[in-house]
This record gives C-alpha cells, sequence and structure tokens, in this order.
C-alpha cells in the first residue's frame, strides 16, 4: 500500500481470500493499524481498520463475524503497565466504523486464542515471575470479563533446533521438565484442539523454544471461575 512495507506484528486468515495484516509502520514500531489482505489480488489496502501505538495479537472469529484485536495505546513496549483494549472489528458492517471495545486489560497482550465458548487465552508479555505460566485466560460476557483462575503446567519443553534425546537435555528442557520453569521471553502462542497451550519462545542465545502447557479452565457453573471483573470501557 501506499505508505510502505510493513513491519508485521500479526495475521489472521479470514477464508481462502481474505486474510488481516497487523504491523507498524517501518522504522516506526509505535505506528500501528490493520489492514485487509486481498489473497486473489495480492493487494493491501490502502484505508486501515484499526490504528493504535502498537497491535500485536489477531483473532479472526469468521463463526462469529468478527476480528478480534489487542490495541496497546501506550508506546513504550519495556513498560509494565501497557494497558489493551481487547476490540472486534465486524463483518456485518465490513469491519469499518468505531471498534467494539469487549475488554481492557492491565497487560500487554501479544497473542490471542480462543480456547472455548467465550473464554480466551492471552499471552501477556513481562507476566511477572518465570515460575508462573505466561497467560491470562478471560472470559468475554456483556459487562466486559472476568480473569478466570487456571491452572498450568508444563507438559514438555522442545529446543526446535535439536531433536531426539538431545532435546530434553537441554537447560531449558530441564528447568521445565524438573521445575516447571517457563524457558524465557514468549512471543507467540496456539490452543490445540484439545486445549494444550502452546507457547514459542526466545531464549538467551536466540535459538527458538516451544513449551507445551496442560491448560485447565474451571467451569464458570461451578462458581470458582472468575477472580476478577472489569467493565469494558
Amino acid at each position: 500500500h501506499a505508505g510502505g512495507a510493513m513491519r508485521l506484528t500479526s495475521v489472521a486468515a479470514w477464508d481462502d481470500r481474505t486474510c488481516f495484516a497487523a504491523g507498524a509502520v517501518r522504522g516506526d514500531k509505535t505506528r500501528c493499524s490493520v489492514r485487509r489482505v486481498d489473497l486473489e489480488r495480492n493487494e493491501v489496502a490502502e484505508d486501515a481498520l484499526l490504528e493504535a501505538p502498537m497491535v500485536r495479537a489477531l483473532l479472526a472469529e469468521p463463526g462469529r463475524g468478527r476480528l478480534l484485536a489487542g490495541a496497546i495505546d501506550g508506546a513504550d513496549e519495556e513498560s509494565d503497565d501497557c494497558a489493551t483494549r481487547l476490540v472486534a472489528l465486524h463483518a456485518s458492517n465490513d469491519f469499518a466504523g468505531p471498534p467494539e471495545v469487549l475488554a481492557t486489560l492491565d497487560f500487554f497482550v501479544h497473542a490471542v486464542s480462543r480456547h472455548s465458548e467465550d473464554v480466551y487465552v492471552l499471552l501477556a508479555r513481562h507476566s511477572g515471575s518465570k515460575w508462573e505460566a505466561p497467560v491470562k485466560v478471560v472470559r468475554l460476557h456483556a459487562a466486559g470479563h472476568s480473569v478466570l483462575v487456571s491452572v498450568q503446567g508444563i507438559h514438555a519443553t522442545l529446543p526446535i533446533s535439536h531433536g531426539g534425546a538431545i532435546a530434553g537435555l537441554s537447560y531449558a528442557g530441564l528447568m521445565g521438565g524438573v521445575f516447571g520453569v517457563r524457558a524465557g521471553r514468549e512471543h507467540a502462542m496456539a490452543v490445540a484442539p484439545d486445549g494444550t497451550l502452546v507457547t514459542g519462545c526466545v531464549d538467551k542465545s536466540s535459538r527458538g523454544i516451544l513449551q507445551l502447557w496442560n491448560l485447565e479452565v474451571p467451569d464458570a457453573a461451578a462458581g470458582t471461575g472468575s477472580t476478577e471483573t472489569t467493565a469494558a470501557a
């Protein structure tokens, strides 16, 4: 598009003809936008659907007719108090118009994946202790969102630069398998159909590491799922 090549931060496929890309102006990573991409014509739309200092998380939900995006209003990505607006762009109005704010979160959201009905897993940057899972689990509802109690435990640590038995002999593998420690700075996340959480991070040697987590989310009907409720602004 006319703005030049984007420094991509996220991408989400809508169907076999359309995807959405988030990225920053090259040379200025705090000028981000979300744009529609026509895969048949190989064209990026000139008009941005969403603009914010940072956008790192996209999730397409064609079945619900909406695209979710995490818009970070702070320009300092190293800050511990970055807030993220989780917003929805709706297919019913061609993804145009003011975005609907579904939740306002007091942390930097790096990625978002759907876990189950109305339950989403969010990858949080600089998310506290290395002994804690790098994710937050939220349930979206009409009043805003609830932060859910969840149980996480490392199932496996897989350095993608090694295979076979040697993978288990790495420092990250030992710390994860024995002590349940996170491997490093996470940048990517996905939730498998069986509920297994996969995070991808980079260690100090800049080698990619995948960690598989057993993620258990309590049933909201049990009455023990919600620890905090914040209304959408």
